[in-house]
């Protein structure tokens, strides 16, 4: 565990006897301004912090850094630039003992010193304090803006050991203001989405929430990587009680504000306008697109087992020449080839209602249901609404190789 959150510590860019003394002190022109105010505590802290980014690489200034660091503490002793500078000078000394004494005063000081929090830091990981180290991640990020930048890598890294994750869920039970944030960092960068989706479901557990949109973009995440068992585990953690056999949401009412891949995702391509409005007892896809324009307008992932299935719903406002009749499609989201498709019908035909029959081949466990929009000649293009579909099983198990259209 030392050696992965150490090696994440470092490639952070914090190591105290390099190069990160200049990483993370940028100063002005310290000596420009000691010129016009020779006894300000503060420019001779930061003096001394610029004679300590000299001594990382040759060890005759170091006795400058010192002293100008102790002169900067008698003018004043909360200047925390100064401590921290003897801080690390123990530290290029060996006197690691002597290093935690000075940081510590440090952050009692000052809580908005980042060189001194993630001084800690590493110590902390030096020591295989996992919790200790937290405690000054968390410091970090709620006191100084654009850690994130800095730890968020980091963090991400080492949320895939697991003793590092359950610290990180005790930390984040605690609803920290930077945890909404890294869910979203997190769900997004992560090397390893199931190790991810574990620490989100022991989050649950703990009557923690995730973001809408950090779940949607896991579960993307995972269905694009190809996990699709995982990520219907997930998703069935987050809406219980589905049947991967059927469609989800027919009548377009569940209140969701980021929709996942699972859910009805509305298409944005130019020239369409879709809207999913939903309602307490109904609601309604509606869609339109500008003359010539086709397109997908509405989809949702599925992971139908092979069998025979019907899709059917219920339009209105569709007026369509018959061959510019949009239509549903089912295509195998592996190899991108059609399963089956069924025409939309004119809204004026049998009140809207429309359905057909397809078959799912044992060689595409995963699919996409889509809506398509066909080009239209109509002066007004195409407009109109669904207001239910549903794809259902008619027969598990269907023997076929090949898919069929019906």
């Amino acid at each position: 565990m030392r050696a992965v959150v150490a090696t994440a510590v470092a490639v952070a860019g914090y190591l105290a006897t390099t190069n990160s003394i200049a990483t993370f002190y940028a100063p002005n022109d310290a000596q420009l301004a000691a010129l016009f105010a020779p006894g300000n505590a503060r420019i001779l802290a930061e003096l001394s912090r610029q004679s300590l980014q000299q001594a990382a690489q040759s060890a005759a200034d170091q006795g400058e850094a010192e002293r100008l660091a102790r002169l900067a503490l008698r003018r004043d002793p909360t200047a925390v630039s100064a401590v921290a500078t003897l801080g690390l000078l123990a530290e290029l000394k060996g006197d690691l003992v002597g290093a935690r004494r000075d940081f510590s005063y440090a952050e009692r000081l000052s809580r908005r010193d980042l060189a001194a929090e993630l001084w800690l830091i590493e110590d902390a990981v030096r020591r295989e304090e996992v919790p200790d180290a937290l405690r000054h991640y968390d410091i970090a990020l709620r006191t100084q803006a654009g850690a994130n930048e800095i730890l968020f890598p980091v963090l991400v890294n080492a949320s895939l050991e697991p003793a590092v994750a359950q610290q990180l869920a005790k930390r984040l039970r605690l609803r920290p203001a930077w945890g909404d944030e890294f869910f979203g960092y997190l769900a997004n960068n992560t090397s390893k989405p199931q190790v991810t989706v574990d620490l989100f479901l022991t989050l649950a557990r703990q009557h923690v929430p995730v973001t809408e949109a950090a779940q949607s973009t896991l579960l993307a995440r995972l269905i694009g990587a190809h996990e699709l068992e995982a990520a219907w585990r997930y998703f069935t953690t987050i809406r219980p009680g589905l049947d991967r056999t059927r469609s989800r949401d027919p009548a377009f009412t569940a209140n969701i504000a980021v929709p996942t891949p699972f859910d009805w995702i509305p298409a944005g391509d130019a020239g369409i306008s879709v809207t999913v409005q939903r309602g307490a007892s109904s609601g309604a896809a509606v869609f339109s697109a500008v003359p010539s324009v086709g397109g997908n307008l509405l989809q949702q992932v599925q992971l139908l087992p092979p069998g025979r299935y019907r899709i059917e719903g219920i339009s209105e406002g569709i007026d369509q020449a018959k061959h510019e009749q949009p239509y549903w499609l089912l295509q195998c989201i592996a190899d991108g080839r059609e399963l089956g498709r069924v025409i939309v019908t004119n809204s004026a035909e049998q009140n809207g209602h429309f359905g057909g029959e397809i078959e799912v081949d044992r060689n595409c466990n995963a699919q996409s249901l889509i809506l398509v929009a066909r080009p239209s000649s109509a002066l007004g293009g195409l407009s109109g609404m669904i207001t239910r579909i549903e794809l259902l099983p008619l027969s598990l198990g269907f023997p076929s190789v090949d898919s069929g259209k019906k």
